[in-house]
């Protein structure tokens, strides 16, 4: 097990450009009348060169690669890896995806993870795992929270347990609306966590409010509205997160935390907002 704690460094973030919504995954990519959501494509880019400038803004070293025509998700680049710190030094761990639309995607993370130097892992079993989508690193504890229930399968955590020596706290979900863990958990600074309470069964509620002393627990509806539980704190003090209302901007800024606002309108139709559009990878300090 890798002792120090680890926290976000770099940045990768993948071009939008092939982004789209031409399949059904879950329940954000059709609209009221069951069509699937078309897709702004100049306004998605805005939106994505404007996070791209606040990750920059906030000191982050942001690396971009290119999308792939066949994978119009491929920009939700939080999902076909984990990284961690092994014993060689930066990893990935790689994901097998729950969907045959995505599967594709994990090589050519896995390739660009070669080409930066960082040890490549796989899992030897059957079971899916979809990357930090579903793997929270919770650097102020050196722990992992792990989402399962839609798209990751709770038994990968033994094997994920062996290759990163890291106890996994295993966390349910109960509702097709939440099917990733990042959509509705997420680890604001040492003694800070945002989740959707609904997003839960009773016991992952209590585990939760047992593992930080603040705890900002918003309602189902806020966050399908708002994604604010797909938001991303890199530094213990900046909260990046689509548009939200002011009652919970109050809430999160009683904890001494700095809201930065972007809009992720266009890839909310697909089911993503901040934290699905990056993948953080990690250094030791």
């Amino acid at each position: 097990m890798h002792s120090e704690n680890v926290f976000p460094c770099d940045i990768l973030m993948v071009e939008p450009d092939y982004f789209r919504v031409e399949y059904r995954i879950n329940p954000y990519m059709t609209d009221e009348n069951g069509n699937l959501n078309e897709v702004n494509k100049e306004k998605a880019r805005e939106q994505w060169d404007a996070l791209l400038s606040v990750f920059v803004g906030l000191k982050m070293n942001v690396k971009t690669i290119k999308g792939d025509e066949k994978y119009p998700d491929m920009v939700f680049v939080a999902n076909q890896s984990f990284p961690f710190i092994s014993e060689k030094g930066p990893s990935l761990l790689m994901s097998k995806m729950n969907s045959s639309h995505r599967q594709g995607e994990v090589a050519l993370i896995e390739q660009w993870g070669k080409e930066q130097g960082l040890h490549i892992f796989h899992l030897s079993s059957e079971h899916n795992l979809e990357g930090t989508g579903d793997m929270i690193w919770d650097p102020y504890h050196n722990r992992v929270f792990g989402g399962f229930g839609y798209r990751t399968d709770c038994l990968v955590y033994d094997e994920v347990e062996k290759i990163t020596g890291h106890k996994v706290v295993r966390l349910k979900l109960v509702s097709p609306h939440f099917y990733h863990l990042d959509t509705c958990f997420s680890v604001l600074n040492s003694e800070t966590v945002l989740f959707v309470e609904d997003a839960f069964d009773h016991e992952g509620r209590q585990i939760i409010k047992d593992s930080f002393k603040n705890v900002i627990a918003i309602t189902e509806a806020e966050a399908k509205e708002s994604f604010v539980g797909n938001c991303f704190c890199p530094d213990g003090k900046n909260v990046v997160t689509n548009f939200t209302s002011e009652k919970i901007k109050k809430e999160i800024e009683s904890f001494g935390l700095n809201i930065i606002e972007v809009d992720t309108s266009e890839f909310m139709k697909s089911g993503g907002s901040v934290f699905c559009m990056k993948l953080a990878l990690l250094s030791a300090r």
